[in-house]
């Protein structure tokens, strides 16, 4: 298994310009059924703060140390659905989860 990244981050301002603060980091996993094709996603993310600039290494890290240690809730498993990518898979899991998304407000602004 090969650990996978996608980085979110919040648009702000009137000509929606990617800000520097704020954002997340999604560490995943694709897991196979016996034949080889997609089953499950299984992913862990790490979220950046508002008020804290934005870093895509120590996302990484965090997220990814998140994924390998299986630690509970912060490990989200979803059912692999052929058309859609992973990153659109992922967001509309984390928007459905709007305790998790605090830092991304409004829900659907991110890239």
């Amino acid at each position: 298994m090969t650990t996978r990244f996608v980085h979110l981050r919040a648009v702000a301002g009137p000509f929606d310009h990617i800000d520097h603060k704020g954002g997340a980091t999604v560490a995943y996993d694709i897991v196979a059924n016996n034949d080889g094709s997609p089953e499950k996603i299984v992913y862990a993310l790490a979220l950046c703060e508002e008020r804290d600039v934005y870093n895509k290494e120590r996302g990484r890290m965090i997220s990814e140390g998140r994924l390998l240690n299986k630690r509970g809730k912060r490990v989200h498993v979803l059912t692999y659905r052929p058309g859609t990518t992973v990153r659109e898979q992922v967001i509309r899991d984390i928007e459905s989860r709007s305790e998790v998304l605090t830092p991304l407000d409004p829900p659907g602004a991110l890239l």
